[in-house]
């Protein structure tokens, strides 16, 4: 099986628990919606790139040369490196708050993963934290953990 199709499976198997998880909250109304379409209409997208990368057919020459467990490693480190930035993130997030969390989430995807220049993944990192903080926050008022800065 190729890495398409693998990476297919996964995409499936995650949308399908994120669907069973996704129906369980509450769908609210229109003047005040609940949580619940976000989660779904995501677990909805990962099954269908799930199904496409499953069905897709194998281009040329894709698995045809065996590759030595270092090769295979070495592909693996770029996901576990945002699978351990992510697990970090869940873990501090109520601690720290949203404020001060996600663009420390940021900073550190975009300088170590996507190796962007310090001031750029800075920059970046409190534009769009902030951003999504003010957004979320204030102006759809969902209920964001604030961590040590409940007076925000």
């Amino acid at each position: 099986m190729g890495r398409q199709r693998v990476a297919g499976f996964i995409f499936l198997s995650i949308g399908i628990l994120g669907l069973a998880d996704s129906i369980q909250l509450p769908w609210g109304t229109w003047e005040e919606p609940g949580p619940g379409p976000f989660p779904l209409a995501v677990s909805i997208l990962l099954c269908l790139a799930g199904i496409v990368k499953i069905l897709q057919k194998k281009r040329r020459g894709e698995g045809e040369e065996k590759k030595s467990w270092r090769e295979i490693a070495h592909s693996f480190r770029t996901p576990l490196k945002i699978l351990s930035i992510t697990l970090c993130f869940i873990l501090v997030l109520e601690r720290l708050g949203y404020l001060l969390a996600a663009p420390l989430f940021l900073f550190v995807l975009l300088l170590w993963v996507s190796r962007y220049r310090l001031r750029t993944a800075l920059v970046l990192a409190a534009f769009i934290g902030v951003g999504s903080w003010y957004f979320f926050g204030k102006i759809l008022a969902v209920q964001l953990p604030q961590g040590f800065l409940r007076f925000l």
